[in-house]
């Protein structure tokens, strides 16, 4: 009965915690033209990304939840803070790129990207800094 419990309790984990599937509506920001030698407007090719439980390597001390690249499970980013009472997530390198997700009513969620293109700081013109909004699905 015992080996049964601990059975239970291991597989039916994961099933609890929440997992999502964002995908990019729009992402759109700046782009250098070396041919003008300026910045113009650019629509972006929209991402999809996975929130989802840290897996076991990736664990940072507090953090329980993390963005990951959807095909090859890469762990893009950690986050912050994973509000479950009210299904906000504050994700992403404090730094140059943040991913926030909300839950919807539908238990469905949405989310905003920001990438800052901080390497354009650094003399990388190519660095383009960009905004995306996107829906996600409970996995």
């Amino acid at each position: 009965m015992r080996m049964w419990t601990i059975f239970l309790v291991f597989f039916s984990a994961p099933c609890i915690a929440e997992s999502y599937l964002c995908t990019s509506q729009e992402e759109t920001g700046f782009s250098y033209s070396p041919k003008t030698g300026s910045w113009e407007q650019k629509v972006f090719r929209g991402n999809q990304f996975l929130l989802k439980p840290l897996e076991q390597e990736d664990h940072n001390d507090g953090e329980e939840y993390g963005v990951y690249e959807t095909g090859k499970g890469t762990l893009l980013f950690h986050c912050q803070y994973w509000f479950a009472d009210i299904g906000v997530a504050h994700c992403g390198n404090e730094n140059y790129y943040h991913f926030k997700f909300g839950r919807t009513s539908d238990d469905r969620g949405k989310f905003i990207s920001a990438d800052l293109g901080v390497q354009y700081l650094a003399g990388n013109q190519a660095s383009a800094p960009r905004i995306g909004i996107g829906e996600c699905i409970k996995l």
